[in-house]
């Protein structure tokens, strides 16, 4: 499994729930998740390659894939739930892109 985060330093909802999703990740160890980081400018995204090909259209941004296929993903949601509340419906096919 690998899981793209794009954020933005910038973004006052990054700085709060990436830090806490790789706090996450670290606690349960490498059980077969790579996780991959990449920081945007400031919007328009489409200014920059990265994130114009995967169609990033606000942060943070995280997807989801086993192999080459994505299964997901998803840049915001309720205040009940957590990136890895989303992760596990992602995984678990009850959700899928949003």
């Amino acid at each position: 499994m690998r899981i793209e985060v794009f954020f933005g330093s910038w973004c006052p909802h990054c700085r709060e729930i990436v830090p806490q999703f790789l706090k996450s990740i670290q606690s349960i160890g490498n059980h077969g998740f790579e996780v991959t980081l990449t920081g945007v400018p400031h919007p328009p995204f489409d200014t920059y390659a990265p994130a114009r090909e995967k169609g990033i259209r606000g942060v943070p941004t995280f997807i989801v894939y086993r192999g080459d296929e994505e299964l997901g993903r998803f840049s915001s949601f309720s205040g009940e739930s957590s990136v890895e509340h989303e992760i596990v419906l992602i995984l678990t096919d009850k959700k899928r892109s949003s």
